[in-house]
């Protein structure tokens, strides 16, 4: 889904839906490839919501303001069984021309104030959106997901052990 976002941005527009996680093929592949030694033929499921708003300032710096939600399945990475994860995202970006958004060392007094609230975003009659996303999503994605609590596959259910060490304590001398 392409849009110019400087314009998105100027015109105060909001666009929100959702899409399978079979639409994101790197995501797709990630989540696959971190299975591939759990499960041959695994297939990681989910949806992600999305919810783009642009907004100007009165200095008219253009914004523009993501929300996501992600829920897939994965495989945990301790004791490689399915598990739901889930991820609500927020992002703020200021969209700036191109050669400001390339530039490093810009200095631009109306947007000093802004650039550590919000990422730069460059200026485009052709933003992917959807490639956005995916990158949000792949930045915000763990390196090693694994389960929250303790792992039920690999909680020991062994009982008190009696210690071998006992016996010695009846010889020590008071």
């Amino acid at each position: 889904m392409q849009i110019n976002n400087l314009q998105f941005a100027k015109n105060n527009e909001q666009l929100s839906g959702d899409f399978l996680l079979a639409s994101l093929p790197r995501v797709f592949e990630w989540l696959q490839e971190k299975a591939s030694f759990a499960e041959k033929d695994w297939v990681p499921n989910g949806l992600v919501k999305y919810n783009l708003s642009g907004s100007e300032n009165a200095l008219k710096q253009a914004y523009l303001k993501l929300s996501l939600q992600f829920e897939a399945n994965m495989i945990c990475q301790r004791c490689l069984l399915e598990m739901p994860f889930k991820l609500k995202l927020n992002f703020n970006y200021l969209v700036v021309p191109e050669m400001k958004a390339q530039s490093i060392d810009f200095v631009d007094e109306s947007y000093d104030d802004a650039v550590d609230e919000f990422d730069l975003l460059p200026a485009s009659q052709s933003m992917d959106l959807i490639a956005l996303i995916e990158d949000e999503i792949i930045l915000a994605l763990p390196i090693s997901p694994l389960h929250a609590e303790n792992c039920v596959a690999l909680t020991l259910q062994s009982g008190e052990k009696p210690n071998p060490f006992a016996v010695l304590k009846n010889l020590k001398k008071s």
